[in-house]
């Protein structure tokens, strides 16, 4: 139901089957006005609603809804559509109206021309009474005694009742001692009164939860989105290091096997030249033999580069990173971190599986360390 005011500016009425109310003890601050009305209504996500309320002395009459988008600047609960009512009212000050609606009838209690009390009356709807011969008896079970208006009345001190719909119940209301009256939308029309009660617009009190809301969501997008930052910023930075890493031990590798290449190299050049000069100057074959022996024991000695590339190959095959290659004697030394996979390359190593012998093995500081000598 919309009404014009003000130079045409609309405005609206929350329907009552919409809202959840209730009374509460009067404070200043509306933001602990509202945490509290949600405390007592139960409402798990608060920001999902809007807030308006009647000011009273001692107690606050509070409406929530839920959020909707509206071009209109006011938006007001429906009970207080019968404000305006006494815009032109003289006679009474304390009244109730009673409003039929097709899905939904409700009691809104004014008292001092101000809406203190509202109460829901459940089943008994226009669509409900539409096809029943005895409405007088539905009215006066549902709203007379399951609706107690009588007692509210009194409590209330209302002089009279208004009814409002397409309804006729002024009979058995006189018959029953109410002072009563039916109201049309044309006594309803004049709702300017209503552009004076700021805190009954839900609309007014829209950018202060819409703007926290926005605040709150954008301060999570925020958060989530530096803490996404911080983590993918550190696993490209650990990444970036674990290769410089890589890149290291793979050039310190390649450098071993060029200087046991140049070794290996020498060692032949040198053989070679003794057997020429052992054959220059006549050798006799005994010394021959024994120098031939002493090389090639030298040669033995020294780990040739088919080992290291044996070596190597196992070590990629088995997934091994390696964190240094010593030389001693006829052996190689290596360093690795005890993995799952070193483990595995230890066992093969035991069960004589692979191209070489394990002399020895040590485990330090999460680490092992292997001796190992190419099979002859």
């Amino acid at each position: 139901m919309k009404f014009s005011f003000k130079k045409e500016a609309k405005i609206e009425f929350a329907s009552f089957d919409t809202l959840l109310y209730t009374s509460v003890e009067s404070v200043e601050n509306e933001e602990i006005l509202f945490e509290k009305v949600c405390f007592e209504l139960g409402i798990k996500e608060p920001y999902s609603k809007q807030m308006a309320y009647i000011q009273g002395a001692n107690k606050h009459f509070v409406f929530l809804k839920d959020f909707k988008a509206s071009k209109s600047p006011f938006i007001y609960p429906e009970p207080l559509l019968f404000s305006a009512f006494f815009q032109k009212e003289t006679r009474f000050k304390n009244l109730c109206f009673i409003h039929f609606k097709p899905h939904y009838t409700y009691l809104a209690f004014y008292k001092d021309q101000k809406l203190v009390f509202c109460k829901n009356i459940p089943k008994f709807t226009l669509a409900f009474l539409q096809n029943q011969a005895n409405k007088d008896e539905l009215f006066e079970e549902f709203v007379l005694m399951q609706g107690r208006l009588n007692e509210l009345c009194k409590n209330y001190q209302s002089e009279a009742v208004g009814l409002l719909g397409e309804c006729d119940f002024n009979s058995i209301l006189t018959q029953k001692g109410f002072v009563n009256f039916k109201l049309k939308e044309d006594d309803l029309k004049d709702q300017s009164t209503l552009y004076k009660q700021e805190s009954a617009n839900f609309q007014r009190h829209l950018k202060s939860k819409d703007t926290s809301l926005v605040l709150k969501l954008f301060a999570c997008v925020f958060i989530c989105f530096i803490l996404g930052f911080a983590y993918v910023g550190f696993k490209a930075y650990k990444a970036f290091k674990d290769y410089e890493l890589l890149q290291s031990k793979e050039f310190d590798f390649k450098n071993t096997l060029k200087e046991l290449e140049l070794k290996e190299n020498e060692l032949s050049k040198e053989l070679e030249k003794l057997l020429n000069k052992n054959e220059a100057q006549s050798l006799s074959l005994e010394k021959q033999n024994k120098l031939i022996k002493d090389l090639q024991n030298e040669l033995y000695l020294k780990p040739s580069t088919s080992f290291l590339y044996t070596l190597t190959k196992e070590l990629n095959a088995h997934k091994i990173k390696i964190e240094s290659l010593k030389l001693e004697q006829n052996s190689l030394i290596i360093e690795a971190k005890d993995t799952q996979n070193l483990k595995t390359f230890i066992k093969n190593l035991e069960n004589n599986t692979l191209p070489f012998h394990l002399k020895n093995k040590n485990l330090k500081e999460n680490f092992y360390i292997l001796s190992l000598e190419e099979k002859r």
